[in-house]
């Protein structure tokens, strides 16, 4: 699992030590720059989150174990749907897409633990 918290933990208190609290603007970005994060290190091309469900893009040259992927795919009652062009997308539950941003972190740090090596 990918631990950013313990780097913004420490930018935040520095942060919040200043100023205060931060505006609701400046928490999501921080929270789209930690996926952003997630994103690169699994070696997509692409993100896209939407209120029912996330896409990435597989690229030439990820950093998925294919048979991890697969295994993830292809579990009774998954959610996970991998496309013949390579994008994998999973469809959000009644209860995620009420915090589908926390969803899909929670989905995010699924798949980082497909990466290879």
């Amino acid at each position: 699992m990918f631990q950013a918290a313990p780097l913004w933990a420490s930018a935040l208190l520095v942060h919040f030590d200043r100023y205060g609290h931060l505006p609701d603007e400046a928490q999501l970005l921080r929270e789209v720059m930690i996926d952003k994060t997630l994103v690169r290190k699994i070696g997509a091309r692409s993100y896209e989150l939407g209120p029912v469900r996330m896409v990435l893009s597989i690229g030439a040259d990820p950093r998925l174990d294919p048979a991890k992927v697969m295994k993830l795919v292809q579990r009774k009652d998954t959610r996970w749907k991998l496309s013949p062009d390579m994008r994998l997308s999973y469809a959000f539950t009644e209860t995620e897409r009420e915090d589908h941003m926390a969803a899909a972190r929670t989905r995010l740090n699924e798949i980082f633990g497909c990466v290879a090596g």
